[in-house]
């Protein structure tokens, strides 16, 4: 298992500046089901150099990805033990956010253009609103005018992912940038990325990324201490 690990890290951050984002996504997709359920301590030492190799490359030759706050992720990430009971769900977290940028991040349009007008005018209305707490798949689907289910449906056959998931997402990667900043409660941020309470937060974020908002916060701090 790790020789396939290390194969498809070896491709992949060798093809990095050559790879659209649809395609760079995919091959990192794939990484995910090359990380071992049980590894023992060398091992996971051995995975986690692969995988700082690959996405420090991605960092360094993708805009797109470090527009939507990948670099205090991939900090955060680093800071975490490696020895410890999450160890492989971090990992994968970490590499699903890199997906994720690299599909629906502000710039994953330049080379995944889609096909369907009405597809493009629900993701620029989320791009857009997202922070509204009165957004919702009603409001989408009457700016597209279509019914629920219909519209529902294009963004899932069209992105991959449903509406819920696309407003989840970008609220949470908004909230991961407000952390950053240490004046802002956990409550004003939830507040302003468009939940009704920090308790909604903190269910999504740690639903998300595996940790709670004060706990990636203080990952932040402890990896800006440590660098």
């Amino acid at each position: 298992m790790l020789r396939v690990l290390a194969s498809r890290c070896q491709l992949i951050a060798g093809a990095i500046t050559e790879s659209s984002s649809r395609r760079l996504s995919q091959d990192l997709a794939s990484l995910q089901a090359a990380v071992p359920e049980v590894a023992t301590a060398p091992e996971r030492l051995m995975i986690r150099g692969l995988i700082a190799a690959v996405i420090a490359r991605l960092l360094s030759d993708r805009k797109v990805v470090a527009s939507v706050n990948l670099t205090d992720t991939f900090l955060a990430w680093t800071a975490r033990d490696p020895f410890g009971q999450s160890w492989r769900s971090d990992t994968v977290s970490l590499i699903d956010r890199c997906v994720d940028s690299l599909r629906c991040g502000s710039g994953a349009s330049q080379d995944h253009v889609f096909t369907d007008s009405r597809v493009r005018q629900a993701l620029a209305l989320l791009d857009s609103r997202f922070h509204q707490p009165a957004m919702s798949l009603g409001v989408c689907a009457a700016e597209m005018h279509l019914s629920l289910w219909h519209a529902s449906r294009l963004l899932k056959e069209h992105t991959g992912i449903g509406f819920a998931e696309h407003l989840h997402r970008r609220r949470i990667r908004a909230a991961e940038a407000l952390l950053i900043d240490r004046r802002l409660s956990v409550k004003e941020i939830a507040i302003h990325v468009g939940y009704v309470s920090a308790t909604q937060l903190g269910r999504q974020f740690k639903l998300h990324t595996n940790m709670t908002p004060v706990q990636y916060r203080r990952s932040l701090r402890a990896a800006r201490s440590a660098a």
